[in-house]
């Protein structure tokens, strides 16, 4: 915010001395709003990778337990596995934990950490001060559609 203030004076000075234009300042304000969002999102890129190995293993994990889970449930119903080539595991179904919530929850994370709600705060801090800038030469109107398009509302 504070460097978007920064930023917002020198677009101020230079809107009101004539030398930016509206749409100098329209590419500006997209620009910044880039350089923000990749300052506070790039970093957190670096859990992607862990993140989605996380939830591949989980989800081996859980298809094998309900696996297993289904086999013993088989087994109580029919007295064996039709499939299965021995009953290697004779546990009963009520004995294994069902597996079913775990897997939707791991299905459910996904390798990204920040979403567009996440970074929402940022987005308008970073351009408020240029929205500010902008109010002192350019119809505030005009300025809050072009904020609108870049904060993707």
């Amino acid at each position: 915010f504070a460097v978007g203030c920064v930023l917002g004076a020198g677009i101020a000075n230079g809107l009101m001395d004539g030398s930016i234009t509206a749409t100098t300042y329209g590419y500006t304000m997209a620009v910044w709003l880039v350089i923000v969002l990749l300052l506070f999102a790039y970093p957190l890129l670096a859990f992607r990778k862990p993140l989605g190995e996380l939830k591949k293993q989980t989800t081996l994990a859980c298809s094998a337990q309900a696996t297993r889970q289904h086999r013993a449930a088989e087994r109580e119903l029919l007295g064996k596995n039709i499939s299965a080539a021995g009953d290697a595991e004779p546990d009963k179904a009520s004995e294994i934990p069902d597996p079913s919530k775990t897997f939707a929850a791991s299905q459910k994370l996904s390798g990204l950490v920040f979403s567009r709600h996440g970074l929402m705060p940022v987005s308008v801090a970073a351009v408020l001060p240029l929205i500010a800038a902008g109010a002192t030469t350019i119809p505030l109107k005009d300025i809050i559609k072009v904020a609108k398009r870049l904060l993707l509302l």
